[in-house]
């Protein structure tokens, strides 16, 4: 049985409807249902996978279970992987991290004397982080979450003045689901450090401590699954190592920039685009939990009713010079994924920001209907423009949002209490992950075409 088939048929049972009554009312050939019940065959697209569901009467979570068991069967494995990697990116803590309450168990660290077992290489690197005060320096290639939890608690516990130079060892592959993976798992600690880089280098796995973190005085070498370490303070020892990472450091690619503000990130958009020719043609990718609708080329619009009040004017203007020069003038298409609650949201809600409530005013409810207005002309005007409704959206988070390029460049925005950061990924492996992620799920029929989507996007329109 395909995985489709089996999900089909245990959901048929549960319900306790036969396969008789199943075809009657989802208007489908007898024949036709046993082989997709027996793997023979696929549903021919999502609809058919949609009327099912209705008919089965399943509740949000079956309905997903059976929508994602015909993504698996038609996409395979490989593209579980991805959609298991976006939604770590998604399920992110919107707090700052904060350091665990209480004293941590003090560990033993004598030079040269090894640490064994998780829970006290895990506690070392909390001792030796807390008694660090100036910097650290840090070579990793992990994929233990609890691992960059204490990685973001401990450094962003440090302050502004912490200097921490983060090198991360990422998969060659060009499709690296794993990368996407780590990199959800490290931005805690990536939004918390000050310069973060990236080695692209193969692992050598034959290395028994390839992975170190150095501070001033000492520092800690550790093996592949963190099990083991090797504590050491002697001063020549931890200068021959500080060389050892400078000399990585100096001839790593740059992996992420990290701004707090937007006009800053706008400002050094120049530079940041110009180092990989990305004024060349290129596909624009949106995904969102709500339409994004702010592309709006009439700068007294942005000016009234994006920029907040203390927002300096070079502000809009830098914000145009911005979506003319790499959203406008560059994009050959632009793709914009989002949900239908997030549609429901953005046209309905009291008070609804575009980015967050340290970046803009509040945008009026009547203001967000015109626009949403103007969005829905502009896509019936322009074949380039493609909006695509996700029935069974990923998206929790009301200000989270991807944009990715297709020159290999990702902005993430991650939204905290009283603040924000936009996170600039500059790492063509996880871009082409997501992008193939985008092309699933129009594969895989899980998005509304474009002509479905603005029929339903005029009719909450009209019902409002």
């Amino acid at each position: 049985m395909s995985d489709f088939g089996e999900e089909l048929s245990s959901l048929m049972a549960k319900k306790t409807i036969s396969a008789e009554n199943l075809c009657q009312m989802a208007e489908l050939n007898p024949a036709y249902l046993e082989k997709l019940k027996c793997g023979k065959l696929l549903p021919s697209n999502y609809g058919v996978v949609k009327k099912i569901s209705e008919v089965l009467g399943l509740v949000p979570e079956e309905e997903y279970q059976l929508w994602n068991s015909y993504k698996v069967s038609k996409l395979g494995e490989k593209h579980m992987c991805t959609e298991k990697a976006l939604k770590a990116l998604f399920a992110l803590p919107a707090a700052r991290p904060q350091r665990v309450p209480g004293e941590i168990n003090a560990v033993s660290l004598q030079n040269g004397v090894p640490i064994c077992g998780r829970e006290r290489v895990y506690q070392a690197i909390r001792q030796l982080l807390r008694e660090s005060t100036d910097s650290a320096d840090l070579l990793l290639h992990v994929e233990q979450q609890e691992f960059c939890q204490i990685l973001g608690e401990e450094i962003w516990e440090k302050g502004a003045d912490y200097r921490c130079r983060l090198l991360l060892y990422l998969r060659e592959e060009r499709m690296a689901e794993k990368n996407v993976a780590s990199f959800g798992m490290l931005v805690q600690a990536l939004l918390s450090g000050r310069n973060n880089y990236i080695v692209a280098e193969k692992l050598v796995d034959y290395i028994l401590f390839p992975f170190l973190i150095r501070t001033e005085q000492a520092l800690l070498l550790l093996n592949q699954d963190l099990s083991a370490a090797l504590y050491l303070d002697e001063p020549e020892t931890v200068a021959i190592y500080g060389s050892y990472f400078q000399k990585k450091y100096g001839n790593a690619r740059q992996l992420c920039a990290v701004f707090e503000s937007a006009d800053r990130f706008i400002r050094e958009s120049q530079v940041l685009f110009a180092e990989d020719g990305s004024t060349k043609p290129m596909d624009f990718y949106i995904l969102s939990r709500k339409p994004c609708v702010i592309f709006e080329n009439d700068e007294k619009i942005v000016r009234e009713h994006v920029c907040a009040e203390n927002m300096a004017d070079g502000f809009v203007e830098n914000y145009m010079t911005f979506l003319y020069e790499k959203i406008f003038s560059g994009v050959k298409k632009m793709k914009i994924l989002f949900c239908r609650d997030g549609m429901t949201d953005f046209l309905n809600s009291e008070e609804f920001h575009e980015f967050h409530p340290t970046v803009d005013k509040p945008i009026p409810k009547a203001v967000r209907q015109e626009l949403f207005g103007k969005m829905i002309r502009q896509a019936q005007e322009n074949e380039n423009m493609q909006l695509g409704l996700l029935e069974n959206a990923l998206f929790t988070r009301r200000r989270h949002c991807i944009n990715l390029w297709s020159t290999g460049k990702m902005l993430l925005m991650f939204d905290f209490e009283d603040s924000y950061r936009l996170v600039l990924l500059q790492e063509n492996t996880i871009v082409s992950a997501m992008i193939e992620y985008f092309r699933a799920l129009r594969k895989a029929e899980a998005v509304r075409t474009k002509e479905e989507t603005l029929e339903i996007m005029q009719q909450e329109l009209d019902a409002c």
